[in-house]
Formats: structure tokens, C-alpha cells, sequence
């Protein structure tokens, strides 16, 4: 790590405490007793809408391939793959949408010193945060590293401990720069566009050590502002438009010392946003308004240790990284019923599947098929499509008419701002 200013040294001291809540650092056992403690005062609250549904999870304490010894950043690309920062072990894992381990890269690497935020994009890039790194690295999905930018400082293309990442529909890149109290916009090359957010207080469009940001289909910014333990919305440019929060355990508050962290918005503009030393995910309105929470203290399925992240499919899939329960947990937001995408049929197929799908009303639908790295290798439905039942056959060929070799693949149904994934088997 490169070594720090002095002037930094006073930041350090003030940060001390909400720094402890880090998936960068280690959490002291007073903190420990007092989160437990706090957690326990959180009480049951009438759901403003029914809270997602837990799917399964995956994972558990190791540093084998698919365990986890501390899960900071997570993230979801166009195909449902789903890749998760393991920061001290400095790597990323890839997985299917089901959990099922592809690869990893990083570990033992001195390419990224402690890997905490992530985003993926539809060009096949992969975004890292290097919190102690300063700097920025993208790769491919394979993990092969293509570039990085920025170095410790508060000028521009410059950062203090960056934490998240998010990529706009433009292809740019949204970059917490946490120390700094900004969020810097990139192009995906890494050539700085702007700043968004003034440091330095609790007025509107001011940011006090920010850690997550989201942003929805109109390009509208959500910054979670941890040290001000409020989210603050701006627009594209950077203009602030409303914020929410306050400090406390209840409904719509954010629990001491470092709340909120991770957040994430889905295609219908819904807002999830971790309360971590809560064990909760509070759920929005794009304005703010509370619509309900899930999870609370515990080990059992769909209860959180210490969750840091979060990530929201196009599915409306949710994936939280359930950091010291060493696991990832996916849940299933109301949504995801508005799409069928059935069994493909036969499955395992030794030439050829029937893929069958129902849409809810008219819209354009993309059915494309994936291998387990990622690739796009078949796109079977392109165009508008009239609402009902729809089937497909897939003749186990590429779109060059080559035959597809013998494994599993990913078929993905996108339509209407919604994604549904499932798994097929060529055995030829």
C-alpha cells in the first residue's frame, strides 16, 4: 500500500469507527457485542409489499474454489452469471445464477491488493475496485486483465480508497471514491468524464464517506451516504433530487456506525439498500418511500452476519453477500413470476431442445444461449412478439451453424425489461 499523506492521517482518525464496518478490515469485538446487540432492538414491521422470496445460497468459510473467507463486492452480468469479490483472499469468483462455481482470478496475483466493488457490462468487461490499490482494473469475464487507471490523490482520475463501481447505459462507469466524498464518471477505458457530489456535509448533494451506488433505467444516480446514513438521488448529470434515511434501527433509518453500505435498484425501480449492522435489506421507492425490509440476524436461510453487498439481476433475481456467514444468498423478488421460461425439452437433448416461454403482453423478446463462461453463442429470438406461449427449437448449433460441443448451457429469456435464466445439457 502506498504510503499515506499526513494530512490523511486526521481523516483516518475521524473515519476510525465507521471504518471498522468494512469488508476491508477487521471488526473489533466490542463493535461485534454492540451490533449484536443493536440487532436484537430491531423489531418486526409490516411489509409494504411482500418481501422477496429466499431461493437457495451458496458458499462457506475456506479458500477452496466457491468458498469465501470475507465476500465484499458482488455482481450480476447481462447472461446471470454472478461474480463476487472475496477481498482478502484478493480474488473473484464466477458463478452460474444457481451457484454453481466457473472460475476464479486474482488469487496470489499483485495485479489487485484488495478487491471490494463490481460491476460487469454487456461488452463483456468486468470492473474491479482495488480499495488499498487505488485504482480501478477491468477484465474480461474470463478474468483476464485488460487495464487499470487511477493512483492515491484527490484530483481528478485520483482516489482514496474507492469502494463500488456501477456501469451506465452509455457504457461508462460510476466510481466511489470513498475518501473523497465524490463519485468520478469514467468511459469503460478509464479517461475521466466528471464528478458527481460535493464532500464535506449533510447538505443536499453533499456526501460524507459514501460507499454503494446504483442506477436505474433513466440513468438516476442512488449514492448510499454511509457516514451521513442516508441515500441521496441525483440525475444523470449529477443534479440532487431527494435523499432519505436518518440514523436508527426502524423502518427506513440506518444503523450505526456505518450504514447504509451495498445497494442496488431492479428494472421496475425498486431500491434495496443493506443495513448492515441491522442484518436487514430495506426496500424502496425510487423517492424514497419505504416499502419494507428482509432478512435479520442469523445463520438460517434468507437471515444475514454482517451483510456487505448486494447486486439485483435483470430477472429481479437478488443476490447479498452474506460476508460472515462465508456465503452468498439469492432471493426472488415479486416480479420474476411475470415471465415463464419453461424446462427445456428433452433435457439432456443429444441434437436438439424445445425451449417454451409465455410472455404477459406484447413486447420485444431476446432468447439467446450461453455457454458457462459466458459467451453468447446462439441468439434464438430476436424481434416483437405478441403476448402467450411461444416455443423455440434449438438445433445444438452456433449463429454460424457450427455444432456446439457436448455440456451444460445457459438459455436466457430477456423481454419487457426482464430476464429469466435456466440450464440445458447437450450430450452428443
Amino acid at each position: 500500500m502506498r504510503a499515506i499523506a499526513s494530512g490523511l492521517r486526521s481523516r483516518l482518525s475521524v473515519r476510525a469507527t465507521s471504518m471498522s464496518n468494512h469488508p476491508a478490515f477487521s471488526i473489533s469485538r466490542p463493535l461485534l457485542a454492540w451490533a449484536a446487540a443493536t440487532a436484537l432492538l430491531v423489531q418486526p414491521r409490516a411489509q409494504a409489499q411482500a418481501a422477496p422470496s429466499f431461493v437457495l445460497a451458496w458458499g462457506s468459510a475456506g479458500i477452496a474454489a466457491g468458498q469465501f473467507d470475507r465476500i465484499a463486492g458482488i455482481a450480476v452480468d447481462p447472461a446471470g452469471f454472478v461474480y463476487v469479490a472475496d477481498s482478502d483472499l484478493k480474488r473473484i469468483q464466477k458463478f452460474t445464477p444457481d451457484g454453481a462455481y466457473v472460475l476464479q482470478w486474482g488469487y496470489g496475483s499483485a495485479d489487485v491488493t484488495r478487491p471490494v466493488g463490481l460491476a460487469a457490462d454487456s461488452h463483456g468487461h468486468v470492473f474491479v475496485t482495488d480499495y488499498f490499490g487505488h485504482h480501478v482494473l477491468r477484465y474480461d469475464t474470463q478474468g483476464t486483465f485488460q487495464t487499470a487507471w487511477g493512483d492515491f490523490g484527490p484530483e481528478q482520475g485520483q482516489f482514496e480508497y474507492p469502494t463500488d463501481v456501477e456501469v451506465e447505459r452509455d457504457g461508462n462507469v460510476l466510481v466511489v471514491d470513498q475518501f473523497n466524498s465524490r463519485l468520478q464518471r469514467f468511459t469503460p477505458d478509464g479517461v475521466f468524464v466528471a464528478q458527481i457530489g460535493d464532500s464535506g456535509g449533510s447538505s443536499d448533494g453533499l456526501l460524507y464517506y459514501p460507499f454503494g451506488v446504483a442506477i436505474d433505467l433513466d440513468g438516476n444516480i442512488y449514492v448510499s451516504d454511509e457516514n451521513n446514513h442516508r441515500v441521496q438521488k441525483f440525475d444523470h448529470d449529477g443534479h440532487f433530487i431527494t435523499k432519505w434515511g436518518s440514523v436508527g434501527t426502524g423502518a427506513g433509518e440506518f444503523t450505526p456506525p456505518g450504514s447504509p453500505t451495498g445497494i442496488a435498484v431492479d428494472p421496475d425501480r425498486t431500491l434495496y439498500v443493506v443495513d448492515t449492522f441491522s442484518n436487514r435489506v430495506e426496500i424502496f421507492g425510487d423517492a424514497g418511500a419505504y416499502k419494507g425490509e428482509f432478512g435479520g440476524p442469523g445463520s438460517d436461510g434468507g437471515r444475514f452476519s454482517f451483510p456487505v453487498n448486494i447486486a439485483v439481476g435483470a430477472d429481479f433475481t437478488i443476490y447479498v453477500g452474506d460476508r460472515d456467514n462465508h456465503r452468498v444468498q439469492k432471493f426472488t423478488a415479486r416480479h420474476a413470476e411475470t415471465l415463464e421460461l419453461s424446462e427445456s425439452v428433452p433435457n439432456p437433448a443429444q441434437s436438439a431442445a424445445t425451449i417454451t416461454f409465455t410472455l404477459p403482453q406484447a413486447a420485444y423478446a431476446r432468447l439467446s444461449v450461453f455457454d458457462l463462461e459466458g459467451r453468447r453463442i446462439a441468439t434464438l429470438v430476436s424481434g416483437a412478439l405478441e403476448a402467450g406461449r411461444h416455443s423455440v427449437r434449438w438445433d445444438g448449433t452456433d449463429d454460424h451453424g457450427r455444432k456446439a460441443p457436448s455440456g451444460v448451457y445457459l438459455y436466457r429469456l430477456e423481454a419487457a425489461g426482464r430476464a429469466q435464466s435456466k440450464r440445458l445439457m447437450l450430450v452428443k
